[in-house]
């Protein structure tokens, strides 16, 4: 039997909340003191993900305020840590996971595409993420003026510009699960389109024009 290629989102789909987004906010929390210093910046960061929260120059900026002159090192210690403590808090959405499994067990390449950073969502799922049929594509950062900044935001339509890029071809899938309409790009290269509703069950985008 020929394999077949699925996509799944992350957040929202596989499992209930945003781990970047809680991310973020813990790091706020941790950051007042580079925030009040860099005021103006931040300001200016956060006014720019409040009106344009799907760009990632507004995200960027405030992400680089809160990481300015903390070491890499610690940014990894603290970004895994956080994930695995996520993953163990959030609730898990079993039907889409028995339904991820299967494919993984039948030998179908899985694409786990998210707007999150990869190695967070490597870090929450470390046994799925190891399997060689799975493919982990999610945002990334680089170093930038002693801070971090986002180099990839994979969100939308930069999830399937990411999918291509890694694979070297377009991309077409069997199935497709989102939470989100937002996913509509990579939903319109999928035969059939899943939603997966707030308590984790499965229908179908009805009526929806991808």
């Amino acid at each position: 039997m020929r394999a077949e290629s699925v996509f799944f989102d992350v957040d929202g789909t596989l499992h209930g909340g945003d781990v970047f987004e809680a991310y973020v906010i813990h790091m706020l929390k941790r950051s007042l003191l580079r925030l009040l210093i860099l005021f103006p910046l931040s300001l200016l960061a956060l006014l720019m993900h409040l009106f344009f929260p799907d760009r990632r120059a507004g995200l960027s900026l405030l992400m680089w305020v809160m990481t300015f002159m903390v070491s890499e090192e610690s940014l990894l210690r603290s970004e895994h840590g956080f994930a695995v403590e996520f993953a163990g808090t959030v609730a898990s959405h079993k039907q889409v996971l028995r339904v991820l499994q299967g494919h993984i067990e039948e030998g179908n390449y899985v694409y786990l595409v998210s707007g999150s950073p990869e190695m967070m969502v490597k870090s929450m799922y470390p046994a799925v993420s190891a399997m060689p049929n799975v493919i982990v594509i999610g945002s990334r950062f680089e170093r930038f003026l002693g801070g971090r900044v986002i180099a990839v935001r994979c969100v939308m339509s930069e999830k399937v510009r990411q999918i291509e890029r890694r694979v070297g071809h377009p991309v077409a899938f069997k199935a497709g699960y989102s939470d989100s309409w937002k996913d509509r790009a990579v939903l319109s290269c999928c035969e059939e389109a899943y939603k997966v509703d707030a308590a984790g069950q499965i229908g179908r985008w009805l009526d929806e024009r991808f």
